[in-house]
């Protein structure tokens, strides 16, 4: 027996001995060495050492090993991409790693940096250039030739600034926000429709040919004009007309008076829309919109706060208004720029892991085809362009960090034709702070990927995402939008092909629009006849005017829960009869088969298909058998909702009595309309095919979940669902503790943090005006300064949010039924709420929590029947309770509608809840409703 175990301990040792020689390791200093050989001793002195070395070294040894790279703590600086190719990568089970000593301390930037002590004071001639409240704070570096180059050749291409790990902002008015238009001289040529044949016609600054407008602020537009004669670079970069279409443009002028000329044809024209009905003639009376909001880079004279920049490349000089006084001498002062830092060229089994990549050019990591690729643990940051492109199989990101950077993430892979899944993935990763605005920041196009487990939060810019089987799950996506109107996080547009994607279990929070543009956001859109997607077991949050929009075929949205968002799901009114199926194809073919636009354009639906797919791939292998209703909705109906459905539904708007107020169709088609009450469903049968599956939504109350106010939206054990519902699982959201991510944040301390914040609302978010000081919301970066929000923990009650409430087509915060302003007896207010009654109750109400509001004394309001909608006449009764007893406070005598508004104050202290009743036909207004301290 003795005998057995020293014969079976020595195997056991050989055995290991093994193993361990299967790992070869490799060492990586910025300490300079002389005679480096990639020993711990004596380690390479480059990452380019030791992939050379590691190559020779396979050279004779032939045998399968893995080799881990270690990367000491330490900057490295590349003047050259490090490029891995095939030879360089590792079989299965024996990968090559490129590992940080310690995660977050290796540093590989491509940028040049300014040492602090090239800076000095502005001359005379500089501070007649600079804002006045620049002056004495703004230092300038006289920069080489090559050093201005690495800022881009401006007219757009502006490059950047970074300061430690901060990205500084290039100088532009506002700092934060927008401006608004104001008056539209001439709306310019628009490039929108332009035809086949046609051509935009030529411009230069000296026969500017762009339209003219002015803008409401006001600024010393003389500092403007000469600055714009003597560099011909100031840009014009916000919403010139549509809320979704950013148009950036060149000035060409800029007059004393501020009347200001573009150097050339916007998209749509400025203020409106120059054309109407799609492919129609020029409209000859635009119809002009509300709150055009434009923003303008690279204005010298509007420099005039830390942390903004600007270029002179005339002259060859940087302007800084430096962050941090103290801190100036020792900040790592860069300019992001340069080559891509890494290629992975068709290698498998390599993996990167803890590296800070930062101050980058254009982009950072290109993995271009190869398999089994991984970026683990590493951080993005600081970037000019973008952080990485993959493509290939099985690649992706694990626990990465990414922010500071203009956009982020390119995914591709998978065969359209043969749906063959690439499997790459993004999972556990924190994105934040990008510059861009739109879609396409991070980017899904393939078959076959997985975006798990990440949070997005504190952008504008929202994820594209086109093909099949691509997969979202238990992402959450928060503090995020302000910049586009009728913006998505998730989006997907135009493509009917698209199919077998899923969107399962996510948190949306806390999306925030512009009050007053025309198009507020939604969370996710699958647009213009976009297709295949699955959205099941969501939670949306306080994100906008509503949850989804669907307009295409093949969309199912099932147990999805929506609460403070005006409307579950819209949609587009689409052709379902013979007839008007027929007149989309006709306008196919006049407008594209014939050649008057160019193919290709989003309305160009079944040549677009067929471009991804193949001709009728629709009636074919592997379609056919993947998604049996892909040919059927191609051949009876692909421009509707034709085999989708909308089932088990949940929202806090929900009127009970018509539950379908929270259904949208876009077009002047509204659900909620009924001729006595009873024909909703025939209304959904006119509005949609036959195949379209539906049930009517719930109502669900705040106060169904564990908890509210750390937006835990698990709901109690209690609460009766829809047979076979599936809740969102709140415990599998978000980031999570692994290998790479050791400190994950608190999910309750943050999301409590943002109910705090956000649970007072503008006033104006109803969409009346444009609040001056609505950036004041807007997620800014730490060194920045934030002005703080002048709001009363006592608002008006118009802008808390309630607990629930009975009213036919909801509550109305801050305006009547119509969208316009509150009037009682033709006397305006302000702020109010409006209840409708509901028909089959004779009455409508609303409930406030008030521990929010520990130290109230009362409530005091203006109560009146709504002059503009309704008729007859009501009654305001006034509830509270303690403990969980209702008590009366206050009952109006009957209230006519055309009578002058009645003031009244109740008292409240001790209180925890309180009703506001209105019983009777009238719309009931609460006018200038608030609490009294």
């Amino acid at each position: 027996m003795y005998k057995k175990s020293i014969v079976l301990i020595f195997a056991l040792f050989v055995i290991s001995s093994c193993f361990a020689s299967k790992t070869k390791y490799w060492y990586v200093s910025t300490g300079k060495q002389t005679t480096g050989v990639g020993s711990k001793e004596k380690p390479f002195a480059s990452l380019e050492e030791v992939r050379n070395a590691i190559r020779e070294y396979r050279k004779t040894h032939l045998e399968k090993e893995s080799h881990i790279v270690i990367i000491d703590d330490g900057h490295y600086h590349l003047s050259s991409t490090f490029v891995l190719e095939e030879e360089d990568g590792g079989v299965e089970g024996y990968p090559v790693i490129y590992r940080a000593k310690n995660k977050g301390k290796v540093y590989v930037s491509t940028a040049p940096e300014l040492s602090s002590k090239i800076f000095r004071k502005a001359t005379d001639k500089e501070v007649s250039r600079l804002h006045p409240k620049a002056i004495g704070h703004v230092l300038v570096a006289d920069l080489s030739t090559d050093l201005v180059n690495q800022f881009g050749n401006g007219q757009g291409d502006y490059g950047a600034l970074a300061w430690n790990e901060h990205m500084l902002q290039l100088a532009q008015w506002p700092n934060r926000g927008y401006n608004l238009l104001d008056k539209v001289v001439d709306i310019g040529p628009t490039l929108r429709w332009l035809k086949t044949s046609e051509k935009e016609a030529p411009y230069s600054y000296e026969k500017p040919t762009g339209g003219k407008f002015t803008i409401k602020e006001k600024t010393d537009f003389s500092l403007w004009k000469a600055e714009l004669e003597r560099t011909l670079d100031i840009r014009q970069d916000g919403y010139l007309s549509i809320d979704w279409a950013k148009d950036p443009n060149q000035l060409a002028r800029v007059s004393e008076k501020g009347e200001i000329q573009l150097l050339d044809a916007t998209r749509y024209g400025i203020g409106g829309v120059k054309y109407t009905g799609g492919y129609s003639k020029d409209n000859p009376k635009p119809k002009f919109l509300r709150n055009r909001r434009l923003v303008f880079l690279n204005v010298l004279c509007e420099l005039d706060m830390p942390g903004e920049w600007y270029v002179d490349r005339l002259e060859n000089k940087l302007y800084l208004w430096p962050i941090d006084n103290k801190g100036f001498e020792n900040a790592t002062i860069a300019i992001p720029s340069g080559p891509n830092m890494v290629e992975l060229k068709n290698t498998n089994y390599i993996k990167i892991e803890g590296v800070v990549f930062e101050n980058g050019g254009k982009k950072v990591l290109d993995i271009n085809g190869g398999s089994h690729n991984e970026i683990a643990g590493c951080t993005f940051r600081n970037l000019q362009g973008m952080a990485a492109t993959v493509n290939g199989t099985n690649n992706g990101f694990r626990s990465c960090d990414f922010y500071n950077m203009d956009t982020c993430l390119s995914i591709t892979g998978g065969d359209f034709k043969t749906l063959k899944k690439c499997n790459n993935y993004v999972i556990n990763c924190d994105f934040h702070d990008f510059k861009s605005m739109g879609y396409g920041a991070i980017s899904l196009v393939g078959c076959g990927m997985t975006f798990e487990n990440n949070i997005v939060h504190q952008i504008s810019s929202g994820i594209w995402y086109s093909g099949f089987y691509i997969e979202f799950r238990n992402n959450e996506f928060f503090d995020v939008g302000w910049g586009m109107g009728d913006w998505n996080i998730l989006y997907q547009g135009a493509n009917i092909w698209c199919n077998g994607n899923v969107i399962e279990n996510n948190f949306f929070h806390n999306m925030f629009g512009h009050p007053g543009i025309a198009h507020p956001i939604i969370a996710i859109r699958n647009d213009d006849g976009g297709s295949g997607t699955t959205y099941r077991s969501n939670i949306f949050y306080k994100t906008g005017k509503g949850s989804i929009v669907t307009m295409g075929p093949s969309c199912h949205i099932k147990d999805n829960i929506a609460i403070d968002c005006g409307t579950i799901w819209r949609t587009n009114k689409r052709p379902i009869t013979p007839e008007a199926i027929e007149k989309e194809y006709e306008e196919i073919r006049v407008n594209f088969e014939s050649g008057k636009f160019p193919r290709g354009n989003k309305e160009d639906r079944i040549y677009n298909a067929e471009q991804a797919i193949g001709k009728e791939a629709w009636n074919k292998e592997p379609f056919r058998s993947a998604f049996p209703d892909f040919a059927k909705y191609m051949k009876e109906n692909p421009f509707a909702q034709s085999y989708s459905s909308i089932t088990n539904s949940y929202s806090d708007q929900v009127d009970e009595s018509y539950p379908y107020n929270v259904f949208y169709i876009h077009g002047s088609f509204q659900l909620t309309e009924s001729d006595g009450g009873i024909h909703h469903k025939k209304k959904m049968e006119v509005a949609f095919p036959k195949s379209f599956k539906y049930n009517a939504p719930r109502k669900i109350s705040k106060t169904d979940f564990v908890d509210f106010k750390s937006l835990d939206f698990t709901l109690k054990p209690e609460f009766e669902t829809f047979s076979g519902f599936k809740a969102c699982d709140m415990s599998k959201i978000g980031l999570y503790k692994d290998t790479y991510r050791t400190n994950p944040p608190n999910a309750k301390t943050y999301r409590s943090a943002l109910y705090e914040k956000n649970k007072f609302r503008l006033s104006e978010a109803t969409g009346l005006s444009y609040p001056k000081d609505a950036y004041k919301l807007y997620p800014i970066q730490s060194w920045m300064e934030e002005e703080p929000i002048e709001q009363t923990i006592y608002p008006y009650l118009s802008g808390i949010d309630d607990i629930g409430w009975v009213a036919d087509k909801g509550p109305r915060r801050d305006s009547n039924y119509r969208g316009g302003t509150l009037t009682i007896a033709g006397k305006k207010y302000d702020y109010g709420i409006t209840l409708k009654p509901n028909k089959d109750k004779g009455q409508s109400e609303i409930v406030f929590d008030l521990s929010d509001f520990p130290k109230i004394k009362g409530l005091k309001s203006t109560i009146g029947a709504d002059d503009n909608y309704g008729k007859g006449s009501c009654t305001f009764i006034i509830m509270a309770k303690k403990g969980k007893k209702w008590k009366e406070l206050y009952k109006s005598e009957e209230i006519s509608k055309g009578k002058a508004g009645k003031d009244i104050e109740v008292a409240l202290k001790g209180y925890n809840s309180i009703k506001l009743i209105a019983k009777g036909k009238a719309v009931a207004v609460w006018a200038n409703a608030m609490f009294t301290e």
